[in-house]
């Protein structure tokens, strides 16, 4: 009788301890996607536009020289900038337009020419492994944008001037979150009344863009604006 009873006892224990272990195998399946970050974001240079990682669409990498120029490929402009660009092999030179400008920038030349008026820079365009890279650094002006790009976490960031952001202050110390759960990794922290630029709402949480000159943009929420 002490047997079978024993016997059951271990049963039941048995059952317990695999209960337990799948709770704790559903709780690391729930909260680790929370936890960590894209794996294919990590090892090149990032690139956001108006708020957007468009890294995993872009054609070629992004490259930065040792002079901080961001240099950024033809195909990659042409399909977030300027679906007509292209090459003019008579002259060997690329011309590019934007809504009210045009620019003609030659290969390995210091100047560049935007509305036919001459503009000289420090970089110059380029071609490497048969793939054009233009400046895109010295061509701020030609599509009205704001660049910038951080070293310490290797982001590029491009916002166009022709839209207004929504500017926010924090209302306390908050954690900026990978996702908008309590759960996942905090990738950054605002201290009461900084500013942040505010991008939408997401699962009662706000998405927000953090003005710390970092300039990095993966998803990042904090509770308070």
């Amino acid at each position: 009788m002490r047997s079978k009873e024993k016997k059951k006892g271990n049963i039941l224990m048995k059952l317990i301890i695999i209960v337990i272990f799948l709770g704790i195998v559903g709780a690391i399946i729930n909260i680790a996607p929370n936890y960590i970050q894209q794996t294919e974001l990590k090892g090149k240079i990032n690139l956001i536009i108006n708020n957007n990682n468009v890294t995993t669409s872009l054609k070629y990498n992004v490259i930065v020289d040792e002079n901080d120029t961001v240099y950024i490929s033809s195909k990659d402009i042409a399909n977030f900038f300027d679906s007509n660009i292209y090459y003019d092999n008579k002259y060997d030179q690329i011309i590019t337009t934007s809504d009210n400008k045009t620019c003609t920038i030659g290969l390995n030349k210091k100047e560049m020419y935007v509305n036919s008026s001459k503009v000289n820079i420090y970089s110059t365009a380029t071609k490497k492994d048969g793939t054009f890279y233009l400046p895109f650094s010295e061509m701020k002006k030609v599509y009205n944008v704001d660049i910038k790009y951080s070293k310490e976490s290797q982001i590029v960031t491009i916002d166009s001037l022709n839209r207004e952001q929504k500017m926010g202050n924090s209302a306390k110390d908050a954690n900026v979150k990978y996702k908008p759960t309590t759960f996942s990794k905090t990738i950054d922290k605002v201290k009461k009344g900084e500013s942040v630029v505010f991008i939408g709402k997401e699962n009662g949480w706000n998405k927000v863009r953090t003005a710390n000159r970092k300039h990095r943009i993966f998803k990042r929420y904090s509770k308070y604006i």
